[in-house]
């Protein structure tokens, strides 16, 4: 014990003589250095088996390889475009594979954000009309028994943010903490932050709120192996041009922590950051107002 208090070999010959400097060499061990990957030991890397989650768009999916876990995927769009829709349906496309899905809403509650996800899982063969007296006219209505179907069917793997319980002092650090609880006990692997802005704000004396929260997103995806989808708003542009990576309204962390940056408009999806491969694509679709896919 008391060699290990000496500083240098020269106090142990000074106190214990050569003896004990004899034996100190023969027997030292070697000291890795940290912060630092000896690349001949790095794991055989086979991207083919790499887990991911299908969105079940088959050329996104072609394009981007899926949902990497420990990936982020950044949704830009302008209000209306189609953002909340897109993740909502990749959150059903998770939860036929079995994935159990986190989504945090800022701007619809609970039983607004399921009543429009019903309608996208049970598609145009289930859903049929009803009359509403306020608009006087006939909207897409989900049975009672089919919407209680689904909700079984959800029940234990779909999980929604309560924004009426604030776990932390901040918004955006009560849902990670949520988050975090509902990985660890049931798995979720798909979460979800539907938007950036409502989540941490979006003024200019949040942005760093807004880069902390994005890189705390990043970290968890790390950590547990899960996929982050966060949706945010588009910056103001010009009337028809279309959207980049540098228009998402507050901070650049958003894009730049992000492995897949997706610009969402009418009609069209385009991959506009691609980290894994590169590639970039315009992906256009067809949308069905009665199913909300």
């Amino acid at each position: 014990d008391g060699i290990q208090q000496c500083k240098d070999a020269n106090e142990v010959l000074y106190f214990y003589g050569p003896a004990a400097v004899l034996d100190m060499a023969l027997n030292a061990e070697d000291v890795q250095i940290k912060g630092a990957i000896n690349a001949g030991q790095i794991p055989f890397y086979d991207p083919t088996l790499v887990p991911r989650i299908k969105t079940m768009i088959p050329t996104l999916d072609k394009v981007t390889g899926g949902l990497f876990e420990g990936a982020v995927t950044v949704f830009v769009g302008s209000s209306g475009s189609g953002k909340s829709s897109l993740a909502d349906q990749i959150a059903i496309a998770a939860l036929v594979q079995n994935y159990p899905v986190f989504i945090y809403s800022g701007e619809f509650g609970e039983g607004r954000l399921t009543s429009w996800m019903n309608l996208q899982c049970a598609g145009s063969e289930y859903i049929t009309l009803k009359y509403d007296p306020i608009r006087e006219e006939v909207i897409p209505y989900l049975p009672y028994q089919v919407d209680e179907r689904i909700k079984k069917w959800y029940d234990g793997k779909l999980w929604i943010y309560n924004n009426e319980e604030k776990s932390a002092v901040t918004e955006g650090d009560s849902i990670l903490l949520v988050a975090t609880s509902l990985i660890r006990k049931y798995a979720v692997k798909l979460v979800i932050i539907d938007n950036l802005m409502t989540a941490v704000g979006d003024r200019e004396e949040e942005f760093a709120a807004q880069k902390e929260f994005s890189n705390k997103c990043k970290m968890l995806a790390k950590k547990y192996g899960v996929c982050v989808i966060l949706v945010c708003h588009a910056r103001k542009t010009a009337a028809g041009a279309p959207l980049t990576k540098n228009d998402v309204a507050g901070s650049s962390a958003m894009v730049n922590i992000s492995d897949v940056a997706l610009s969402i408009q009418p009609n069209q999806i385009e991959v506009i950051k691609n980290r894994d491969t590169g590639v970039l694509k315009k992906i256009t679709f067809c949308y069905a107002p009665d199913s909300r896919r």
